[in-house]
């Protein structure tokens, strides 16, 4: 009985543990706050968990998480210079851009660097991310309701990139993601170098919680730039 009992309590135990997809999903659902702003401090703090997971992926993740630090930093600096100036918390993404906006052109030609610049280029990186793992997602589901291969994690990237990144990118940014490009393994390979689940479904179920949450955080951002007239859409180097 005694025996039976640790075993129930051991598997309490492991069932309970959240793992790297479920803590990125939940830390992203943290970051929103009210009906339509982001939290900035938990934001940051969420990237900065979203790029440990990602260098668990692997060598090619590295010009990704490279940029999204780059981001992070431009965003913690605007924000300490404002907050210096002002003497105001500058709590949330709104009250950061609202404060920031005057330093911009208008038509959206933001400066660079800037919180604006930073978080802009960070909901990039962030969609980019989540339509990579929204594709793994309903190809798991596929190949369990009929045995269907899955599109190679290389071909996904690739395709989320072409529809969602390319467009804003100069020649030396899309030299440099051809070269990660070719450096992209097999999921099989970052499953196990990352830890993620072996189970198809418990990984199908944790990559469409960190897309939800994702989508969610994004739409923020967005909304917040957009009415701002902070959408730049000028394309890097």
């Amino acid at each position: 009985m005694r025996s039976l009992l640790l075993l129930l309590l051991a598997g309490a135990v492991v069932c309970g543990k959240k793992s790297e997809m479920g803590r990125m999903a939940q830390s992203l659902r943290g970051c929103c706050s009210g009906n339509s702003d982001v939290d900035v401090a938990k934001l940051l703090d969420a990237a900065n968990g979203y790029c440990k997971t990602l260098e668990g992926f692997g060598r090619f993740v590295g010009p990704s998480v490279a940029n999204v630090r780059g981001c992070m930093e431009k965003v913690t600096t605007a924000r300490a210079e404002l907050q210096a100036q002002t003497r105001k918390k500058l709590k949330t993404i709104k009250e950061l851009l609202q404060l920031e906006r005057e330093s911009h052109q208008p038509g959206g030609v933001l400066a660079d660097p800037s919180a604006a610049m930073g978080l802009l280029w960070l909901r990039r990186a962030l969609e980019y991310w989540a339509d990579v793992f929204e594709q793994q997602a309903e190809a798991l589901g596929r190949r369990q309701r009929s045995g269907r291969a899955v599109l190679t994690l290389a071909a996904q990237c690739e395709s989320s990139y072409k529809r969602l990144v390319e467009p804003f990118h100069g020649w030396v940014s899309r030299r440099a993601f051809g070269i990660a490009l070719g450096l992209t393994p097999d999921w099989s390979d970052v499953r196990e170098r990352a830890g993620l689940s072996e189970s198809d479904e418990a990984l199908r179920q944790e990559l469409t919680s960190v897309v939800t949450a994702t989508r969610e955080l994004c739409g923020r951002l967005r909304k917040l730039h957009v009415k701002l007239d902070l959408e730049d859409r000028r394309k890097s180097i």
